[in-house]
């Protein structure tokens, strides 16, 4: 796992069941101040998701339409 892609995970981690903003997203893992492609936050997001598919967890990044994004646990 890359660097953002563990700032990332951790980020959604350390705030469960919480919708976390594209703003606070980028915040957290670029910085203020640094100018980022528009798609780079998709990007890891799709890493990760591929990522823990792979691992076989029932963890999940869901997009939340309007609002951003967060990290959920299947019901089995």
């Amino acid at each position: 796992m890359s660097g953002k892609e563990y700032a990332l995970t951790e980020y959604f981690l350390e705030h469960p069941s919480q919708i976390l903003s594209r703003e606070q997203l980028y915040n957290k893992v670029w910085g203020w101040d640094n100018n980022i492609e528009s798609n780079n936050l998709e990007a890891y997001l799709s890493f990760i998701r591929k990522k823990l598919r792979l691992l076989g967890v029932d963890v999940s990044i869901k997009a939340i339409r309007g609002m951003g994004y967060r990290i959920e646990t299947s019901e089995k």
